[in-house]
């Protein structure tokens, strides 16, 4: 299998390979019972700002995913489509094109990746958790993830040093919100594990920072006096470092 960006001449072989998924979608599908041609392909995916990254097998595109910048101040990237021909499924072709993206996301620097699904995508939601992704509490469904924003912290970077990311990220993989809380904070908490060395890092979901980095080395965390502070009312904020 080969993944590669998008070129004008893949347009006719993109719409038979969305042609050939509508199936997997929800509801109507994504055509909606209107095939698209080469043409409409062409002038769809080059009127936007996305990366397009396809995924060939057999001389043919099995799955394609797309990557956009979404907000230039906060730096978060979006991922609007990804999609694998059925034929294709189980194959890893989706979690590659995921892999793809998230790496994109990490080498430019954003400080989140989002992607939105459904519920009842039972198939992919565990793909996402692995890849990074949590389901933001109370939406449908949302998924965020700071690796990107992880991965430019030194004391992180050089703790995983020439580690895989992915084959060592520790997830709950389960069909459900992702809630946890860590002194008082609502937080997403993304754990390695290599042997007998692990790490850990919280990302307060609220700030859109790190709160905490532990080690069996190091540990670093923040520490608020009150999680609410009242309008003209003084709260104190501390590091501790170990």
């Amino acid at each position: 299998m080969e993944i590669r960006r998008f070129r004008r001449e893949d347009s006719d072989e993109v719409a038979e390979h969305i042609n050939r998924s509508d199936s997997g979608w929800p509801g109507s599908g994504f055509i909606h019972g209107v095939p698209l041609t080469g043409e409409y392909v062409q002038e769809w995916l080059e009127s936007t700002d996305w990366e397009i990254y396809l995924a060939w097998e057999k001389g043919q595109v099995a799955g394609y995913s797309t990557l956009t910048c979404i907000d230039s101040k906060k730096k978060p990237a979006y991922i609007p489509l990804l999609n694998v021909d059925p034929e294709f499924h189980g194959r890893g072709i989706g979690r590659q094109l995921l892999y793809k993206c998230v790496q994109r996301a990490i080498e430019d620097r954003y400080n989140r990746l989002d992607l939105h699904t459904w519920p009842a995508n039972l198939k992919a939601i565990p793909l996402y958790k692995k890849m990074g992704f949590f389901w933001n509490p109370e939406t449908s469904v949302h998924m965020v993830n700071y690796l990107p924003l992880i991965l430019q912290n030194p004391l992180v970077r050089e703790f995983i040093d020439s580690r895989e990311w992915y084959g060592f990220l520790q997830r709950p993989l389960n069909l459900s919100e992702d809630e946890e809380t860590w002194q008082g904070l609502e937080v997403f908490n993304y754990r390695w594990t290599w042997e007998d060395d692990h790490l850990l890092v919280r990302v307060d979901r609220k700030g859109e920072q790190i709160v905490n980095i532990s080690s069996p080395s190091f540990a670093l965390g923040l520490h608020l006096e009150r999680q609410k502070s009242p309008l003209n009312v003084e709260n104190h904020l501390s590091w501790e470092v170990k």
